[in-house]
């Protein structure tokens, strides 16, 4: 039941808008500005059918255009396998020459438990853009972000940068307590972008998703594209869906698909070769609230890990181009071997020969 309207700032005074409020029924809930496209936002609740109002209203003059406040969720859920991300990725290897240092990466999800042992000394700016109640530690996005940056200090886990910082955007909100599963609105989503690409991060992990594309997201992905930011998201976690979830499948996102403990893609074969990486996607060891840890899965630590793979190559190279980054063959320790432009994995063919003889 609710109404996104796209206003020019200067284009809708308010005598015009409160006319087109009754002609369409229209209750007016929040309204925002998105510097980053100089574009008004004002929600709406209506109890019309919201397609129907929505394809009226984009003939009315003044309007950039109209849609459904859409709904995304937070894509894992818990398991209880093992798997060792820090021997697939060779970290202890790749930190002693590179960190993530001087590196931010945004983790727009749940809210990031920034009091946690392992990401106090990393998250150095955090904001919710959910309306309804202030910031806090959730599950998802504290999962998340420690896959990404939680920081080497002899407690817990370390994080695939462990120096980068960490911009933690709560965007979504955990639905049921002690679960993971979150649910994120286009007016959450679109403030955290707008603040990520006003504040000029480099790195922008999205691991969330829905099967309907949004407009008004799409607007903001290529703003901060045409910025140079780097956005990763998981492919989905639906072993029946066909097609990359959004906002993976939009040409201005890395999409990720994962992997179980014996390299078999996930969700399945068929979304997993539309995605332009893979990455561990079940029993990743990692952070929860309360200073704790615990074993998670899907696709959304998958995104966790890539974005904190480009974190190192951006601490080591400085600014990465899109169009610059390796193509991904299949294995996911060579692909970080050539951005990181570092030896890490052990020829095929003499493993192949240590078995022969």
């Amino acid at each position: 039941g609710q109404i996104l309207v796209l206003l020019e700032q200067t284009d809708q005074g308010r005598d015009e808008t409160v006319a087109l409020e009754r002609k369409y029924s229209l209750t007016p809930l929040t309204s925002y500005t998105l510097k980053s496209l100089s574009i008004k936002v004002v929600l709406y609740k209506t109890d019309l059918d919201v397609l129907d109002t929505v394809a009226r209203l984009h003939s009315e003059p003044g309007i950039v255009s109209a849609q459904p406040n859409y709904i995304f969720q937070t894509l894992t859920e818990p398991m209880s396998d093992m798997q060792g991300l820090f021997r697939i990725l060779n970290l202890e290897k790749v930190h002693t020459q590179y960190r993530g240092s001087n590196v931010t990466v945004a983790v727009v999800d749940t809210g990031v438990d920034v009091d946690h042992g392992d990401l106090k000394e990393r998250v150095d700016d955090f904001e919710s853009y959910i309306d309804e109640g202030a910031y806090m530690a959730e599950l998802h996005g504290t999962a998340v972000a420690g896959i990404i940056g939680a920081a080497l200090n002899d407690f817990g886990i370390a994080g695939v940068a462990p120096e980068a910082g960490l911009f933690a955007a709560r965007a979504c909100r955990q639905i049921k307590k002690g679960q993971p599963a979150g649910e994120c609105f286009s007016t959450s989503l679109s403030r955290a972008l707008d603040s990520v690409i006003i504040k000029k991060v480099r790195i922008v992990n999205l691991s969330l998703g829905s099967t309907t594309t949004d407009p008004l997201l799409e607007k903001l992905l290529a703003a901060g594209a045409a910025q140079g930011i780097l956005f990763i998201a998981p492919a989905g976690n639906n072993t029946d869906q066909t097609q990359i979830a959004f906002p993976a499948s939009d040409p201005n996102v890395i999409s990720v698909a994962g992997t179980d403990a014996k390299g078999d893609p996930l969700p399945n074969g068929i979304v997993a070769a539309q995605a332009e990486v893979r990455a561990p996607a079940t029993g990743i060891f990692t952070t929860v609230p309360g200073n704790q840890h615990n074993f998670l899965s899907g696709t959304s630590l998958s995104a966790g890990v890539i974005s904190g793979i480009l974190a190192l190559a951006e601490g080591k190279n400085g600014p990465l181009k899109r169009d610059e980054l390796p193509p991904y063959e299949g294995d996911l320790c060579h692909w970080q071997e050539r951005l990181l432009d570092i030896t890490l994995c052990s020829p095929l063919e003499d493993a192949v020969g240590m078995v022969s003889n």
